[in-house]
């Protein structure tokens, strides 16, 4: 009952509750945020994240590095299916064990833990356009890939490093 509680969104609460901040001398830009998500719903576990972005200003070129982190910050509950007696058929058997394997593979993809660092360059072409290329590098723990969309995170067992090349374009309008 305790674990279907968890799963009913419509009983729980979630409170989210960040702190950011910016700083901008017209030569230093320092950026830096944290925040956390306490949540009942057992499919949203508690975590607590951050980053911060330093950069310079040449003109209209800024040149940034940041550093970034996810975690939840709970204990993952593993879902066990409970002990059957007898008579309940095999069938009924199977079918209890593979709800509780599903739930508890539900549980187990969200959660999220990865740190990153990113070394990034944005060029302000227009008052209202910039062009922003950026290089980061992800550390991504087990069980933590849900942020990655993976169908499980059982496959993916100790540390995994990924790398991720971005380019785009912001626009102010």
């Amino acid at each position: 009952k305790e674990y279907a509680n968890g799963l009913d969104s419509r009983e729980g609460t979630m409170k989210y509750l960040a702190l950011g901040t910016q700083y901008d001398d017209g030569d230093w830009i320092i950026q830096a945020e944290i925040a956390k998500v306490d949540s009942d719903w057992l499919i949203f576990l508690p975590a607590r994240f951050g980053y911060i972005s330093v950069g310079y200003h040449f003109g209209d070129i800024t040149p940034y590095v940041k550093i970034a982190s996810n975690s939840h910050s709970d204990q993952i509950p593993e879902i066990i299916a409970p002990a059957l007696p007898d008579a309940v058929p095999a069938e009924g058997q199977a079918s209890i064990y593979n709800l509780a394997g599903a739930v508890n593979a539900l549980v187990q993809n969200g959660a999220a833990k990865q740190h990153s660092i990113g070394l990034g360059i944005r060029w302000d072409f227009s008052d209202s356009m910039a062009l922003k290329m950026q290089f980061d590098r992800f550390s991504v723990s087990s069980p933590g890939a849900s942020l990655w969309g993976r169908e499980s995170s059982t496959d993916m067992v100790g540390k995994h490093q990924v790398n991720v090349f971005s380019l785009g374009v912001s626009t102010i309008f």
